[in-house]
């Protein structure tokens, strides 16, 4: 079993504790996700030095310690998320994912083992092969795999993915636009889910 697929299956675990199956796209409530995990959502117009860092490539930043009467901050940066192609709604939606996935590999091991109020620890797990790796980059790139999962569930992802499809005679095709506003995520994370889900065929703009 690849690392992906391993990030993937806990996202599946993390949503089923949090009642959320078949929830995704207009169903599925981020705001109220954050709520539950006694955290918040900010939006800021002025980019931070961690927004401005090339290494992360992300449009959010998480803040842990510190903090009254939550557990948790998600930042989002609205100036970098404005200025990607993909339409704001579905780029805000897909950095909360990215933000809720951090914050699992991190800090927690599992819903069901979350620490008391005000009593946020580290994932040490994690933070083993975390140290091994590239460090942040590795992290972006698990915390993408866990977005796809979370915002995009395997077994309603398939279903969706079948419904766009068509046959040109040659190859199974489907509608990557049709996908992308379904889920309400940015075309680049369905294209890499779909190829992660090993659906044959090719997913395309049409």
């Amino acid at each position: 079993m690849s690392w992906d697929s391993v990030i993937n299956l806990y996202a599946e675990s993390i949503r089923e504790s949090l009642n959320l199956d078949g929830a995704f796209g207009k169903s599925l409530d981020l705001g109220e996700v954050v709520k539950k995990l006694r955290g918040e959502i900010v939006e800021e117009d002025v980019p931070s030095r961690e927004f401005e860092r090339a290494d992360l490539f992300v449009s959010h930043r998480l803040e842990v310690h510190g903090l009254e009467n939550i557990d948790f901050r998600i930042y989002l940066d609205k100036r970098g998320i404005d200025k990607k192609e993909e339409p704001s709604g579905f780029v805000k939606r897909y950095e909360i994912g990215q933000a809720i996935g951090r914050l699992f590999l991190q800090f927690f091991k599992h819903p069901e083992d979350m620490p008391e109020e005000g009593e946020l620890e580290e994932n040490m797990l994690y933070h083993k092969f975390f140290d091994l790796f590239d460090g942040p980059i590795a992290l972006t790139q698990d915390s993408c795999s866990f977005a796809n999962s979370f915002l995009m569930p395997t077994k309603e992802f398939i279903e969706e993915v079948k419904k766009s499809g068509y046959n040109d005679g040659r190859r199974k095709k489907y509608n990557l636009a049709q996908i992308s506003e379904m889920f309400l995520v940015p075309k680049g994370a369905v294209v890499k889910h779909f190829n992660n889900s090993r659906i044959k065929g090719t997913v395309r703009n049409y």
